[in-house]
């Protein structure tokens, strides 16, 4: 049934998650907003109402770690294909990673993915914007067109993607530092995807001499210390610029202890932690391959141990997911090359439903649950 999205609405007689526990309470929303939460005994009856039946009434999630192909690489999904995806997760907002085609380093490209997003998505979304390279005055025009973050990796371009990774290619720490310096002034989060590109290259040449068709080829050519080197370089650079920063995608117990020293020691430094790597360990490489191959790589069971840990610790304070899809055609062509296939997974909408599953299970409480999907996220963006 349609319903007229400026007409007054009250959704009645369910468990209501307000400050941390559910409650009775009633929801009145007007035009896609909370307008006020109420007592379950204040009258609504003039209201249009929705009877939840004792359901409950959670807040929307927010995915701060999402790629959109589209328009560059549609048939990987567009818009409106990973918004649809994201809505029947429960994620009514998506944070959009800057490496599209062109990526995006200036506000008229900014502007024309906001476009596109506008005109496509199904749910609230967010764009990141590129700074490596770019001048104040660039940088400042992105923030002004509405970026809802600073992106940069801290490797190369790969060979024939120059054009995607324009303003967020970093492998050069006086690149990383000057963007950090040039950030400083804005309010908006810098997040950093750290892998040491003189170490990666050096593993992945060594990699390349081997059988690219062993599953444990691609955990092997980027290990543990590609990621806790970088994460070590960027805190620290950060620091001496006087830049808060957040770590993407933590995937090792190495990587995880430096961030942990860097909290413990004052540095203003958060971390997320993706689906993927609570769920599997390496293993799965063997059963999936290419269609479990994601930057950095799902690795070991310590690892994973030490993640979980790093959620309980409250040292990793998002679950996010990378979704990053590619065609069943480009992950089939690349079963006999680990190293080389494409990286990343799609897994947007199943962000909500596995941390609730966890809390169900009793991994974690129904309010740890949230604050990693939506109270965290939406604290810090």
């Amino acid at each position: 049934m349609s319903r007229n999205l400026d007409e007054k609405t009250v959704f009645t007689n369910g468990k209501v998650f307000v400050e941390g526990e559910l409650t009775d309470k009633q929801v009145v929303v007007q035009g896609g907003v909370i307008l006020e939460i109420i007592d379950s005994n204040i009258d609504v009856s003039d209201i249009t109402t929705i009877n939840l039946n004792g359901k409950y009434l959670l807040p929307g999630a927010i995915d701060v770690h999402v790629h959109c192909r589209a328009p560059a690489a549609p048939e990987r999904g567009d818009f409106a294909t990973e918004t649809q995806a994201a809505a029947a997760g429960g994620v009514t907002t998506m944070l959009e990673m800057p490496i599209s085609k062109p990526c995006v380093n200036s506000a008229a490209i900014l502007e024309s993915r906001k476009k596109l997003g506008e005109d496509n998505a199904f749910v609230d979304f967010g764009l990141y914007c590129g700074p490596v390279g770019c001048d104040e005055e660039s940088i400042e025009a992105m923030v002004d067109a509405g970026a809802i973050a600073f992106k940069a990796f801290m490797v190369d371009a790969p060979p024939g993607r120059e054009d995607e990774f324009e303003g967020i290619a970093a492998a050069d720490k006086s690149q990383l530092l000057m963007a950090f310096q040039h950030t400083c002034k804005y309010d908006i989060p810098f997040v950093i995807h750290c892998e040491d590109d003189q170490l990666l290259n050096h593993y992945i040449s060594i990699a390349l001499q081997q059988d690219l068709s062993d599953p444990m080829i691609h955990p092997r050519s980027r290990p543990d210390i590609v990621e806790a080197v970088a994460i070590a370089d960027a805190v620290m650079l950060a620091e001496h610029a006087n830049r808060s920063i957040h770590i993407a995608h933590v995937s090792s117990a190495k990587g995880l202890n430096v961030i942990r020293n860097a909290i413990q020691s004052g540095i203003s430094v958060t971390g997320e932690v993706c689906l993927h790597y609570l769920e599997f360990t390496a293993d799965i490489l063997s059963e999936a391959g290419p269609y479990a191959k994601v930057n950095p790589p799902i690795r070991f069971l310590d690892d994973q141990k030490a993640l979980w840990q790093g959620v309980t610790d409250n040292v990793l304070t998002i679950l996010t997911t990378d979704h990053a899809p590619f065609t069943a055609g480009e992950k089939e062509a690349a079963w006999d090359d680990l190293v080389n296939s494409p990286p990343g997974l799609p897994s947007l909408e199943m962000l909500y439903p596995m941390a609730l599953h966890h809390a169900i299970n009793g991994q974690w409480s129904l309010s740890k649950a949230i604050d990693l999907v939506c109270e965290s996220p939406a604290k810090l963006f």
